[in-house]
């Protein structure tokens, strides 16, 4: 299992949109196999910061499968508008 993190800094002005659009992602990730899950959460301190993580079966199944199926496009075009927000996006292990 893989466990990607994607960090944002989204502004107040933008919040709004991005909690939007990425339900409407999330409802595509779900329905890919080989996302086990995922969840969204923000920060309390610094409401302009949240963090999306998401479960794979493993990295190669999220970069060669999710991103060259043809589902990915429209995930895609969801998110296009926030990906200069990103601060993070990486695959990480558990060790503990």
């Amino acid at each position: 299992m893989s466990i990607e993190y994607i960090r944002f800094k989204i502004g107040e002005e933008h919040q709004f949109n991005f909690v939007q659009a990425i339900r409407e992602a999330c409802k595509i990730i779900a329905a890919y196999p080989e996302c086990l899950n995922y969840e969204i959460i923000q920060c309390e301190e610094d409401t302009t910061l949240f963090v999306w993580r998401i479960a794979w079966t493993s990295t190669d199944a999220h970069l060669n499968g999710f991103r060259k199926d043809k589902i990915f496009e429209p995930f895609y075009q969801l998110m296009q508008p926030f990906i200069s927000f990103i601060q993070e996006m990486n695959h990480y292990n558990k060790i503990v």
